[in-house]
């Protein structure tokens, strides 16, 4: 039978070429947030302190604990793959002669399209109107459970938050920006000054961070300036969560009881969760990291390399936490913490980076079925994020089973076992939505609008939603065969 002209076209067709181990840690890191959070969600374990581990709780129950909390604070992870991803894509991008100005460009719609997803999600999804909405415990039939005052202030209250979307939102716009210099002009074959660059920035955030959250939290020592909210004369939050967190900043319920337009620059700088400082930091480790692994010939050591760059991090890490004193903190964590788990981030990435590409193992693995399994994930993270009222669904269904009502209520501590169930069931709904999805290669996600507006500048549209050829026709990056 003879081929058509299309599907010539086809099999001629350049395959994609990606790092396996990157794609399937962002679909890890995705799927343990949503795994992850049911725990948050229905488990009541507040009257837990860090006192009770490994004393009052059994070594086997706190060490799940103490995993949990370690494994939550784990957004920086997707926020240092995605800035892998983006620095090595830029990179090559601007060796192979594609305009510096259409590589920014494209970057700017990213991130501008992130940040409108981040604020529809925050507005509407889990956390937002709807979420409130859903898990009031009050009857959706009722007129006054969708005019509640305390639901439609998630309309406004969310802009003040630093949500997840947002940080990566803001990184790409800025690392975009700071690429474009450092690759126009022909400088995209300067990696040492390149990577001397971010390195730096990264370097300057980190040291920075501590003085300015201290600025931020002490503006109201200067009298003489006018009065906008945030400088003087706060206003404590007289909501249902007025608990004594919320009397300082930088609570979120506190930012947008004071809110102007200071107030959310300086969300955006150091408030509520994931705020710039110190999280650019991350993205410009990721960016710098990109920049090794777009080099034509990479190096044999990079693996060292990387491990004594995260030697060097939880040796810092060590010494604030020797100095400072632990502090497990989600919300804008301290110093000694964020150290940690950006040690743990960084030195994981590094160790599959070491056992999957240069070991030459980089198409068994991106090929294993398990592996499959979360790259799909991965596929689409950001609409994961945004669509994690989708939690919902199985505790909507199972609701009317259980004495407590699953939608407001949480499980008392004893019956772990059972928010594990809903924590399985929770990922099985999941699973059952992108398979479906997949079979129309996700139109209409994030992704998918994102990608339409990634490709007005360089007028042709990524194949990353492609779901036959992400799965199982992308050519895979051997940097053991590379660095020879």
């Amino acid at each position: 039978m003879i081929a058509t002209p299309k599907e010539i076209q086809e099999e001629n067709k350049p395959k994609m070429k990606r790092i396996a181990s990157l794609d399937f840690q962002r679909g890890f890191a995705i799927w343990m947030m949503v795994f992850l959070h049911v725990f948050n969600h229905i488990w009541d374990f507040s009257h837990v302190s860090l006192n009770d581990l490994f004393s009052t709780l059994n070594f086997g129950l706190s060490l799940v604990m103490v995993l949990m909390a370690f494994l939550g604070g784990f957004a920086g992870y997707f926020i240092l793959i995605s800035s892998v991803v983006n620095s090595l894509a830029t990179t090559k991008s601007a060796l192979k002669g594609i305009p510096p100005g259409k590589l920014l460009f494209k970057r700017l719609l990213t991130g501008i399209g992130i940040l409108l997803a981040g604020r529809l999600t925050e507005t509407f999804g889990y956390y937002g109107y709807f979420g409130r909405v859903l898990q009031s415990g009050d009857s959706i039939l009722e007129a006054s459970t969708w005019t509640d005052p305390f639901a439609l202030s998630f309309f406004w209250r969310r802009i003040f938050l630093m949500e997840a979307l947002q940080i990566i939102g803001w990184s790409q716009i800025i690392t975009g920006i700071i690429a474009y210099l450092l690759v126009r002009n022909g400088g995209a074959k300067k990696f040492t000054r390149n990577l001397i660059v971010y390195a730096g920035l990264a370097v300057a955030i980190l040291v920075a961070t501590p003085f300015m959250w201290n600025w931020i939290d002490n503006l109201n020592i200067w009298p003489n300036l006018p009065s906008v909210g945030l400088l003087e004369n706060w206003n404590i939050a007289t909501t249902p969560e007025n608990l004594i967190y919320h009397d300082a900043w930088p609570s979120e319920v506190l930012q947008s009881e004071n809110a102007s337009f200071l107030t959310y620059i300086c969300v955006v700088l150091a408030g509520d969760l994931y705020p710039i400082f110190p999280f650019l930091a991350t993205s410009f480790i990721g960016s710098a990291w990109g920049l090794f692994l777009a080099k034509p010939k990479p190096s044999r050591r990079l693996p060292l390399y990387g491990g004594l760059i995260t030697l060097g991090i939880f040796v810092v890490g060590a010494v604030l936490n020797i100095i400072l004193g632990f502090d497990l903190n989600f919300r804008c964590p301290p110093m000694q913490y964020f150290f940690l788990l950006l040690g743990a981030q960084f030195g994981l990435m590094i160790l599959l980076l070491w056992l999957v590409e240069y070991r030459g193992k980089a198409q068994k693995f991106g090929n294993n079925i398990i592996v499959k399994y979360f790259r799909l994930w991965g596929t689409i993270a950001l609409s994961v994020f945004s669509l994690q009222i989708w939690s919902l669904v199985p505790r909507a269904i199972l609701n009317p089973f259980f004495n407590i009502n699953l939608m407001s209520e949480k499980f008392p501590f004893k019956y772990g076992w059972w928010v594990l169930l809903f924590a399985v069931l929770t990922i099985l709904c999941y699973d059952i939505l992108f398979w479906l999805w997949a079979q129309i290669n996700f139109i209409f996600s994030f992704e998918w609008f994102i990608i339409k507006l990634g490709s007005l500048p360089t007028k042709s549209a990524s194949r990353r939603l492609n779901v036959k050829e992400i799965l199982h026709e992308v050519e895979w990056m051997d940097y053991k065969e590379l660095s020879q």
